[in-house]
Order: C-alpha cells, then structure tokens, then sequence
C-alpha cells in the first residue's frame, strides 16, 4: 500500500510538472507514434505527457501557481486554457517492414522515459496480438493480476508481466514468438500456458511467501511437469 500511493505521488508530480512546463511557454516535445497494420496508430513514446493533458482537462488533478494557489483547469484564465487546449503537436510515424522497423528503434534516442527492449518488440510487432496480449497482462484492473504479482515480479505498466508471459510460452525466443504471432487474432495459447505455470505454482504450495515472487516459474514447470531437461532450454 505505501507502495502504491508512493508511485502515485510521483505520477501526479510529473503529470503537474509537464502541464506547469506547458503553461509557461515550453514546448511539448516530439512524441513517437507506430503505423500498425490496421492503419491505427499506437503511441510509442508520449503517453505520459498525452495522459497528462486528459487528466488535467477532466479535472483530475491541480497545478499551483506563482501565488501558491491550486488551480484545476476549470479554474484558469480562458487564455491559460486555451494554451493548454491548442497546444502544438510534434509527432513521428514509423512505419515499415519488420526489420526497417526494428534497425529504426534501435537507434533513435527517446529522452523522456527510455523503452525497455520488450517496449521495442511490442512497437516493432505491433497488430492485432499485440493489442490483446497488452489488454489482458498490461491491465492494472485485471482481477487475476494480484495473484500473478505474487509469483511473477515486475510493473504491469512497463510490459513486464506480459514479458514473463512470453518467455515461458516462447522458451526464451520472444522474439521469433511474437513475429511468428503478429498477426493472430487471439492470445489463446500465450494466456493459457501462463495460467497454467502459476496455477501449477500455487496448487504446489499451501501458502504464498515474499520469496516467491520472482523464481524461475517457467523454467521450473518445463522441468518438473514437463519433464525437459535442463539442458534443452
């Protein structure tokens, strides 16, 4: 719990610091967009700032100004509001085959909050898998996401569940997995065999201890339920 409402703290000072740096004149920023297959566009770096501006326009949460004083969005002057409103946008599509795609992630430099490699493979296979693997392991309100926190270690928010998921369905080839998979429909099979190692791990064992969050869970069912050897991983 103290956990939590400490990352929220620090969410709500960025979220206030990046409409702050706005009213005062400075410039958004370049976001990056992808081109999926669909034609849709997913942001691939800019969310934040993106998430930011709806919130602060829905009065969800306030800035203080030179005086002191709160001021949710409602309550600034028509002219602050319209700075906030029109605020120009700089955005870079990327669009291409899979490994113009890849070569081009590769070497941008993102300033803001730099992507984990799983972040690039999500942007460089983005379509329909994707979309619904994101969904489902991505989704802070998923009912089934606490129990999964209990075995696998990682924020939900920066892919890293869904990581887990895919290294043990993928044996460790994430990569080939998810070209392979770009283009399905459904994650049937990826929800199952995760579901299955932590249902495996949590009918193993009466209790859930601190040390359990975080082993090799995957690697453990191969072996045991499995029965691969070590060797062949």
């Amino acid at each position: 719990m103290r956990y939590q409402a400490t990352m929220t703290a620090l969410w709500v000072f960025q979220f206030r610091s990046l409409i702050d740096s706005r009213l005062k004149g400075y410039p958004l920023g370049l976001l990056y967009f992808v081109k999926t297959a669909s034609g849709m566009y997913e942001v691939l770096d800019g969310q934040q700032r993106i998430t930011s501006f709806g919130r602060f326009v829905k009065v969800k949460f306030f800035v203080v100004d030179s005086g002191g004083m709160q001021q949710y969005f409602t309550g600034l002057d028509a002219t602050l509001q319209k700075k906030i409103l029109e605020t120009p946008l700089t955005i870079y599509v990327c669009e291409g085959e899979e490994h113009e795609i890849k070569e081009w992630f590769k070497t941008i430099n993102i300033a803001s909050v730099p992507l984990n490699d799983q972040e690039l493979l999500y942007a460089i296979y983005s379509g329909p898998f994707v979309t619904a693997a994101k969904a489902e392991f991505n989704n802070s309100s998923n009912a089934k996401m606490q129990k999964w926190k209990s075995y696998v270690k990682g924020d939900e928010r920066r892919q890293q569940i869904l990581k887990t998921a895919l290294e043990w369905v993928s044996k460790g080839d994430i990569d080939g997995y998810m070209s392979v998979h770009r283009k399905d429909a459904g994650i049937e099979e990826l929800k199952t065999y995760f579901e299955t190692v932590i249902d495996c791990a949590s009918g193993t064992f009466d209790g859930i201890e601190d040390e359990m969050c975080g082993l090799e869970w995957g690697r453990l069912y191969r072996s045991n339920i499995l029965g691969v050897r070590w060797d062949e991983f």
